[in-house]
């Protein structure tokens, strides 16, 4: 499976993250506590078989529960 777009919202470290993934191979670098562990983590939980993940609340963004985390491998569209 070939991620194309991934969107993330209130997990762990990341507000929001809006990503267009292009290109066949990707490095993620930077120093430490830059989220890219969380990165790898949500692209885990997108591309998981299961249906029912277990959050706590340090993986919700400022440990603030009462925000949905979002974890989308593609783009929404939009209704009119």
């Amino acid at each position: 499976m070939r991620l194309h777009h991934l969107l993330i919202r209130n997990f762990r470290g990341i507000r929001e993250l809006d990503w267009a993934v292009d290109g066949s191979f990707l490095c993620l670098v930077g120093p430490g506590d830059s989220t890219k562990t969380t990165i790898l983590e949500a692209i885990s939980c997108v591309l998981s078989p299961r249906w029912s993940l277990a959050f706590t609340d340090v993986d919700f963004y400022g440990a603030d529960t009462s925000v949905s985390i979002r974890l989308t491998p593609h783009r929404p569209t939009l209704r009119v």
